[in-house]
């Protein structure tokens, strides 16, 4: 069994390869761990535009989310039912008059 580190849960779990297929992301602009997790993240939303940025940040989140679930409540979700409610979240977003230069996540 893999070790259950940040690094496994957003990128190398294969729940998580299935949510970053779906959604469409450049697999190039995100797979490149180093130097940790902050590392990552600042370099990764460097590289994005906003959009794509805000669902980078809401596919971790929801990749969390469901780590949370999994472990705590037993619960186990399809990952594209998770990819499903990530563009909920963002069309709500969206729907509300929001553009993603002047949200804050």
């Amino acid at each position: 069994m893999t070790e259950e580190t940040l690094k496994h849960i957003l990128l190398e779990c294969p729940f998580a390869w299935v949510a970053w297929a779906v959604l469409n992301l450049s697999w190039q602009r995100i797979h490149r761990w180093t130097k940790g997790a902050a590392a990552w993240f600042s370099s990764t939303l460097q590289q994005l535009g906003k959009e794509d940025g805000a669902g980078f940040l809401m596919i971790c989140w929801a990749l969390w989310q469901n780590r949370n679930r999994r472990r705590k409540e037993g619960f186990v979700q399809d990952p594209q039912a998770a990819v499903g409610w990530i563009f909920f979240c963002l069309l709500d977003v969206a729907a509300r008059g929001y553009s993603w230069g002047t949200c804050s996540f």
